[in-house]
């Protein structure tokens, strides 16, 4: 490795925690002219007052109420850090659905945004923003900016923010064009009446053939032609990328359920890109890790996913690689499936770090250091599923 990182454990409660100051912390303390930016992450808190429930085939518990205490617990965080981030990525579904059916959307919003308001904060657009307001009433409520666009979290380095349900059945109207794109799609690759009360909506679906259900959307002809020269640019001007998506855009980075409908052409356009390091997505609550030709994709985890969740992170750009830190990384990633050992010695893992390779050269890798113990995955193509 390129640089000698230590994770050190987390003190038992949030009131007592202070800033961490092990080697590298110290380092990203003492010289913050080596850092590009650094990004707050979260993904898919799906706050609702309403008790605790269970996700579609009752394998996981879902805390509603605790999402937004530890949303509460990430902003604490992120303020208290030596180097509060320049901005913070909410990756959507910031609230739940069923805050529509119980008359609580717009009290759950205000809730979960008074607490981020202090915050520069980027929201992307979940299916479960779109299940409680149609688009205009989100850009009034959230901050108004195009729901796919593009901007410079520091030197050297471009975000683009993408919109995955540019094609839905939710948030259009029933006459626009995207909705009818997207009821034409469904109809087209599911077989299923999907408008039928108690129906599997996956029922003879398999593999990524599963991502064409309601609460998956599509990017679009439109976006992915600016997405295109997006990376065009970048790539002209020699800088590295970070994507931002709320659906998942590699397969192996999730259980092949909550994908993009049309992720195979923005993975063609990552792919074809010599600037992309990085992909971050949530929507898959279990999260995820694939390294893809030296691309990372990370899936974020639900803070629904605990009772006391940590599901959250900071993510730091220094110069030849990307150092994720949170008080408890394994609530935000699978990491155990990197190769790390799953705890009892000294406290969860704090640090996640992801090499960055040249632009335009070859495999990256990943690099987790734990309890004083590495971990590196130096292949080309692997993933949290089937490390290699």
């Amino acid at each position: 490795a390129k640089s000698r990182l230590r994770s050190r454990g987390a003190p038992p409660s949030l009131a007592s925690r202070i800033p961490l100051r092990d080697a590298a912390a110290s380092k990203l303390a003492e010289a913050p002219a080596r850092v590009a930016f650094s990004m707050g992450l979260i993904a898919d808190v799906q706050y609702a007052d309403v008790p605790d429930g269970v996700n579609h085939d009752k394998s996981c518990r879902r805390h509603y109420r605790g999402a937004l205490a530890a949303l509460g617990r990430a902003v604490e965080y992120w303020r208290s850090q030596p180097r509060p981030p320049d901005c913070v990525a909410q990756l959507g579904d910031l609230i739940d659905g069923q805050n529509q059916a119980n008359g609580q959307s717009q009290a759950a919003l205000g809730a979960a945004l008074k607490l981020l308001d202090r915050l520069n904060v980027v929201s992307l657009v979940g299916n479960h923003e779109l299940q409680n307001f149609n688009r205009a009433e989100l850009a009034e409520r959230m901050r108004p900016k195009p729901f796919y666009h593009s901007f410079k979290p520091g030197a050297g380095w471009v975000a683009i923010v993408l919109d995955s349900y540019q094609l839905s059945v939710h948030g259009w109207p029933q006459d626009d064009p995207r909705h009818v794109e997207a009821e034409r799609l469904l109809a087209a690759h599911n077989p299923n009446d999907l408008g039928a009360a108690g129906v599997n909506w996956m029922k003879g679906l398999k593999g990524a053939a599963r991502r064409w259900v309601p609460f998956n959307g599509g990017f679009g002809e439109e976006q992915l032609r600016w997405m295109k020269g997006e990376l065009r640019d970048a790539a002209e001007q020699k800088e590295r990328v970070i994507v931002l998506s709320h659906a998942v855009l590699s397969p192996q980075a999730c259980d092949g359920t909550c994908m993009a409908w049309d992720f195979k052409e923005a993975l063609a356009l990552v792919r074809g890109s010599s600037a992309v390091a990085l992909v971050v997505c949530g929507h898959d609550h279990k999260g995820g890790y694939h390294c893809d030709r030296g691309v990372h994709h990370l899936t974020l985890r639900s803070p629904l996913n605990e009772p006391a969740s940590e599901a959250f992170g900071t993510l730091h750009a220094l110069g030849d690689r990307l150092e994720l830190r949170g008080p408890s990384l394994a609530h935000l990633l699978p990491l155990e499936s990197c190769g790390g050992s799953s705890g009892g010695q000294t406290g969860p893992a704090q640090l996640l770090t992801l090499d960055l390779k040249p632009l335009g050269s070859g495999p990256a890798r990943v690099l987790l250091l734990r309890h004083g113990e590495s971990v590196s995955n130096a292949a080309g193509d692997h993933s949290m599923e089937n490390p290699r």
